[in-house]
């Protein structure tokens, strides 16, 4: 219990920036690790696994899956390895079927927010506009 308590007090992501490309439905992830660990970044189903939960301006869930594009996210770019203490990453997810937010239901400039969970290392939240 206490060398998971440590663990996780060294696991540590900032989220710098988030923007989406309404052409592309790709949404770019700029995090860095600011811990003493690194952390696992993996797209599959099983553990290690990224998992996130987007939500739209009412907090109401849009989706909540692994990155791996089996229901509507998949990560095209950066979500292999680890994240090194210090190190950077930038992640570009490809938003479809139940996270594409393209459509008419969500206006341009709609604020969203994310929420990352790295393999129960770590986690990190932020927002992006459509």
């Amino acid at each position: 219990y206490q060398e998971k308590s440590f663990e996780r007090m060294a696991s540590n992501i900032n989220w710098i920036d988030g923007k989406y490309n309404r052409s592309t439905k790709n949404l770019t992830i700029y995090i860095q690790n600011v811990g003493t660990t690194e952390i696992p970044l993996d797209s599959g189903a099983v553990d290690p696994t990224t998992t996130w939960i987007l939500k739209d301006k009412d907090q109401d869930i849009v989706c909540s899956t692994y990155l791996d594009g089996s229901d509507g996210a998949e990560c095209m770019s950066g979500c292999t390895g680890n994240l090194e203490p210090s190190e950077t990453a930038t992640l570009i997810i490809y938003m479809n079927k139940s996270c594409d937010i393209s459509g008419a239901k969500y206006a341009n400039d709609s604020l969203f927010y994310v929420s990352l969970y790295f393999s129960g290392k770590a986690t990190t939240a932020g927002t992006f506009e459509k």
